[in-house]
């Protein structure tokens, strides 16, 4: 025996109940094709509020149905051709980060071999030396460190981009504090005032990139102001409307010129003479890396001496940059 349905379960019992109820399914005319259609029923109440009947109308959505179907379709098609290209553009990169770690692993051992054969040479000559064997020893021994420095700085270049992140919910106040923290001890005979806003916002992001970031850019603003008195280095963000989180570095340093900066962020590509301001120029290149390993962007403003200006996004905190950033560490 089938059990009788209850008004207020039918469709005339929920536009009875609630005043309107609409359906949308499959419905057929008398000798012709089923259509998708649209049913809305209402219910017809007197002043007193007693019920005089049933409206029902009936749309034709059939058209509106294949519109839906063909739209989800190439949304679909246009989700596999971005994954598609993204795959293409991700295999390679992480082939060259692999292909990058290995040669620059390799490079250490003959670099380690030409330090340690210069000073043999020297400690054999003694004190036959002429002053230029020394020279030439010594500039081997200058040269070794400096390419050892450039090989580590690749490494650690292709390392970012093969690593998995780890994004979790930081408090930026707290971590540029401790930035600071070290950078000071660091350098204890430097007088420089430090402007950080207060009540940073909460970013998601892997902590250990941040720090690097944080601490390699404030590093560049400690150098380029040593020969400014006084010192100033300003750091803040502010919300964007696609809710990143745009940070600023400020210095008061020596500048650059922007226009003639074109390869700002290619790796051993420095703006100042290295007799003014020592470096490897591997400094933003690897600061460019951990804020794309984090969805965002970076640029820099400056004028020959007047300072120069950091901006970069990092997403704040929300489901979606925790979502996000988790699956980029894939």
């Amino acid at each position: 025996m089938k059990r009788r349905r209850s008004a207020s379960t039918t469709p005339s019992g929920c536009a009875i109940d609630r005043g309107q109820w609409e359906t949308r399914g499959w419905l057929k005319r008398a000798g012709a094709e089923a259509f998708w259609g649209q049913t809305l029923i209402t219910a017809l109440r007197g002043d007193n509020g007693e019920l005089e009947g049933l409206s029902c109308i009936t749309r034709d959505m059939t058209a509106m149905k294949d519109l839906d179907r063909v739209m989800n379709d190439l949304n679909a098609e246009l989700d596999r051709r971005v994954t598609q290209r993204v795959r293409q553009h991700t295999v390679p990169n992480k082939d060259l980060d692999i292909f990058t770690h290995s040669i620059t692993h390799d490079l250490r051992g003959p670099v380690r071999h030409i330090n340690t054969f210069a000073g043999l040479i020297a400690e054999e000559l003694g004190e036959n030396a002429s002053e230029e064997i020394r020279h030439f020893r010594d500039a081997m021994k200058r040269a070794s460190q400096r390419l050892n420095a450039m090989i580590e700085n690749l490494l650690t270049y292709s390392r970012i981009g093969r690593i998995d992140l780890h994004p979790e919910r930081l408090a930026m106040t707290n971590v540029l504090e401790g930035v600071v923290s070290r950078l000071r001890q660091a350098a204890p005979d430097r007088q420089i005032q430090w402007e950080i806003q207060p009540d940073l916002p909460m970013v998601v992001a892997d902590a250990a990139m941040v720090n690097d970031l944080f601490t390699r850019l404030l590093d560049n603003a400690m150098k380029f102001t040593r020969k400014v008195e006084p010192a100033e280095i300003q750091i803040g963000c502010r919300t964007e409307s696609d809710g990143t989180c745009l940070f600023f570095i400020v210095d008061n340093g020596a500048g650059f010129d922007v226009a003639k900066a074109s390869n700002l962020f290619l790796m051993f590509q420095r703006q100042h003479h290295s007799l003014d301001f020592e470096g490897y120029g591997a400094g933003l290149a690897l600061c460019q890396r951990i804020v794309q390993r984090h969805n965002g962007r970076i640029w820099l403003d400056s004028t020959p001496g007047h300072g120069c200006a950091v901006y970069f996004t990092l997403p704040v905190e929300t489901a979606m940059a925790a979502s996000g950033l988790a699956a980029l560490g894939c």
